[in-house]
Protein backbone atom coordinates (compact mmCIF):
# COMPACT_ATOMS: atom_id res chain seq x y z
CA UNK A 1 0.00 0.00 0.00
CA UNK A 2 1.43 3.72 -0.74
CA UNK A 3 -0.31 7.16 -0.53
CA UNK A 4 1.19 9.83 -2.35
CA UNK A 5 1.54 13.73 -1.54
CA UNK A 6 2.85 16.42 -2.45
CA UNK A 7 6.34 15.99 -1.53
CA UNK A 8 6.02 12.48 0.60
CA UNK A 9 5.34 8.89 -0.15
CA UNK A 10 3.54 7.00 2.33
CA UNK A 11 4.53 3.14 2.19
CA UNK A 12 4.96 -0.35 3.44
CA UNK A 13 8.53 -0.88 5.24
CA UNK A 14 10.64 -3.37 3.79
CA UNK A 15 14.16 -4.68 4.56
CA UNK A 16 15.82 -2.00 3.16
CA UNK A 17 14.90 0.55 5.64
CA UNK A 18 16.84 -0.93 8.18
CA UNK A 19 19.17 2.02 8.80
CA UNK A 20 16.78 4.88 8.46
CA UNK A 21 14.68 2.80 11.16
CA UNK A 22 17.51 2.58 13.16
CA UNK A 23 18.72 6.43 12.50
CA UNK A 24 15.45 7.28 14.06
CA UNK A 25 14.47 5.18 17.22
CA UNK A 26 17.94 5.13 18.25
CA UNK A 27 17.67 8.68 18.97
CA UNK A 28 16.92 9.14 22.39
CA UNK A 29 15.40 13.07 21.51
CA UNK A 30 12.33 10.76 19.91
CA UNK A 31 11.94 7.44 21.86
CA UNK A 32 11.55 9.34 25.32
CA UNK A 33 8.41 10.93 23.55
CA UNK A 34 7.21 6.92 22.45
CA UNK A 35 6.05 4.40 24.78
CA UNK A 36 7.51 0.86 23.35
CA UNK A 37 10.84 1.75 21.93
CA UNK A 38 13.82 1.20 24.01
CA UNK A 39 17.41 3.17 24.70
CA UNK A 40 19.02 1.85 23.18
CA UNK A 41 17.41 0.68 19.98
CA UNK A 42 19.99 -1.81 18.04
CA UNK A 43 19.91 -3.03 14.53
CA UNK A 44 18.47 -5.98 15.74
CA UNK A 45 15.55 -4.06 17.36
CA UNK A 46 15.39 -2.36 13.98
CA UNK A 47 15.19 -5.02 11.52
CA UNK A 48 12.45 -7.13 14.27
CA UNK A 49 10.41 -3.76 14.17
CA UNK A 50 10.34 -3.80 10.19
CA UNK A 51 9.71 -7.62 10.27
CA UNK A 52 6.60 -7.04 12.65
CA UNK A 53 5.67 -4.32 10.33
CA UNK A 54 5.90 -6.60 7.11
CA UNK A 55 3.98 -9.68 8.79
CA UNK A 56 0.89 -7.15 9.73
CA UNK A 57 0.56 -5.79 6.25
CA UNK A 58 0.18 -9.41 4.80
CA UNK A 59 -2.88 -10.09 7.58
CA UNK A 60 -6.29 -10.50 5.59
CA UNK A 61 -7.87 -8.13 7.82
CA UNK A 62 -5.46 -5.41 8.80
CA UNK A 63 -5.62 -4.09 12.47
CA UNK A 64 -2.63 -2.12 12.52
CA UNK A 65 -0.94 -0.35 9.42
CA UNK A 66 2.75 0.80 9.61
CA UNK A 67 3.40 3.60 6.87
CA UNK A 68 7.07 4.76 6.29
CA UNK A 69 7.31 8.46 5.78
CA UNK A 70 9.91 8.94 2.55
CA UNK A 71 10.72 12.03 1.19
CA UNK A 72 10.47 11.93 -2.47
CA UNK A 73 12.95 13.98 -3.87
CA UNK A 74 15.46 12.21 -1.29
CA UNK A 75 14.36 8.74 -1.56
CA UNK A 76 14.86 8.54 1.90
CA UNK A 77 12.47 7.59 5.24
CA UNK A 78 12.41 9.91 7.49
CA UNK A 79 9.76 9.03 9.93
CA UNK A 80 6.48 6.58 10.24
CA UNK A 81 3.07 7.19 10.97
CA UNK A 82 1.10 4.07 12.55
CA UNK A 83 -2.50 3.05 12.57
CA UNK A 84 -4.08 0.34 15.48
CA UNK A 85 -7.51 -0.37 13.97
CA UNK A 86 -10.10 -2.03 15.93
CA UNK A 87 -12.63 -3.18 13.17
CA UNK A 88 -15.20 -4.23 16.22
CA UNK A 89 -15.14 -0.58 17.36
CA UNK A 90 -14.49 1.05 13.84
CA UNK A 91 -12.07 3.07 15.87
CA UNK A 92 -7.84 3.76 15.26
CA UNK A 93 -5.61 5.28 17.28
CA UNK A 94 -2.10 7.01 15.76
CA UNK A 95 1.64 6.69 16.63
CA UNK A 96 4.03 8.97 14.95
CA UNK A 97 7.49 9.58 15.03
CA UNK A 98 9.97 11.70 12.44
CA UNK A 99 14.09 11.77 12.38
CA UNK A 100 15.17 14.76 14.18
CA UNK A 101 16.81 16.40 12.07
CA UNK A 102 13.57 16.69 9.56
CA UNK A 103 11.38 17.77 11.97
CA UNK A 104 10.14 21.60 11.68
CA UNK A 105 9.53 21.34 8.23
CA UNK A 106 5.83 20.26 7.86
CA UNK A 107 6.69 16.66 7.40
CA UNK A 108 4.50 15.54 10.06
CA UNK A 109 1.20 17.37 8.99
CA UNK A 110 1.52 16.44 5.55
CA UNK A 111 1.68 12.68 6.34
CA UNK A 112 -0.96 12.69 8.74
CA UNK A 113 -3.39 15.02 6.61
CA UNK A 114 -2.97 11.69 4.38
CA UNK A 115 -3.74 9.31 7.45
CA UNK A 116 -6.50 10.76 8.51
CA UNK A 117 -7.91 10.91 5.05
CA UNK A 118 -7.09 7.29 4.37
CA UNK A 119 -8.69 6.41 7.99
CA UNK A 120 -11.80 7.95 7.28
CA UNK A 121 -12.62 8.09 4.04
CA UNK A 122 -11.29 4.29 3.18
CA UNK A 123 -11.32 2.80 6.55
CA UNK A 124 -14.81 4.42 7.73
CA UNK A 125 -13.46 4.69 10.98
CA UNK A 126 -15.80 6.91 13.11
CA UNK A 127 -12.69 8.02 15.48
CA UNK A 128 -8.84 8.06 15.54
CA UNK A 129 -7.23 8.68 19.04
CA UNK A 130 -3.84 9.71 20.13
CA UNK A 131 -2.03 10.03 23.03
CA UNK A 132 1.16 12.20 23.86
CA UNK A 133 2.92 12.76 27.16
CA UNK A 134 2.26 16.34 28.31
CA UNK A 135 5.28 17.62 27.97
CA UNK A 136 5.51 17.03 24.15
CA UNK A 137 4.20 20.14 22.95
CA UNK A 138 4.54 19.30 18.99
CA UNK A 139 2.49 16.74 19.27
CA UNK A 140 -0.12 18.60 20.88
CA UNK A 141 0.22 21.56 18.86
CA UNK A 142 0.09 18.71 15.88
CA UNK A 143 -3.06 17.43 17.06
CA UNK A 144 -4.79 20.42 17.68
CA UNK A 145 -4.03 21.79 14.07
CA UNK A 146 -6.29 18.54 12.87
CA UNK A 147 -9.24 19.23 15.49
CA UNK A 148 -8.37 16.61 17.74
CA UNK A 149 -10.16 17.36 21.15
CA UNK A 150 -8.54 16.72 24.52
CA UNK A 151 -10.26 13.27 26.29
CA UNK A 152 -8.77 12.54 29.36
CA UNK A 153 -5.60 13.07 31.15
CA UNK A 154 -4.43 9.63 31.89
CA UNK A 155 -1.64 9.85 35.44
CA UNK A 156 1.06 7.55 35.66
CA UNK A 157 -0.31 5.90 32.75
CA UNK A 158 2.91 4.63 30.97
CA UNK A 159 6.46 3.36 31.85
CA UNK A 160 8.49 4.88 28.42
CA UNK A 161 10.67 2.15 27.85
CA UNK A 162 13.33 4.61 26.45
CA UNK A 163 13.79 5.91 29.60
CA UNK A 164 11.76 3.75 32.19
CA UNK A 165 9.97 6.49 33.61
CA UNK A 166 6.10 6.71 34.48
CA UNK A 167 4.52 8.96 32.61
CA UNK A 168 1.38 10.82 32.50
CA UNK A 169 -0.70 10.37 28.97
CA UNK A 170 -3.12 13.43 27.38
CA UNK A 171 -5.66 11.48 25.43
CA UNK A 172 -6.99 13.09 22.33
CA UNK A 173 -9.62 12.41 19.69
CA UNK A 174 -11.40 13.39 16.43
CA UNK A 175 -14.57 11.94 15.46
CA UNK A 176 -15.30 11.46 11.65
CA UNK A 177 -17.88 14.08 11.87
CA UNK A 178 -15.05 16.33 13.21
CA UNK A 179 -12.76 15.76 10.22
CA UNK A 180 -12.19 18.39 7.80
Amino acid sequence: MEIKTKNLILRELNSKDCLDVLEIFSNIKITKWMLKYRHPFTKEHAKFHIKKAIKSSKEKIREYYTFGIELKKEKKLVGQIGLKVDLNQNIGELNYALNENYQKRGIGSEALEKVLEFAFKKLKLRKVSAGYYPENKPSRKLLEKFGFKKEGYLREEAICKADMKVKDVVMNGLLRKEYK
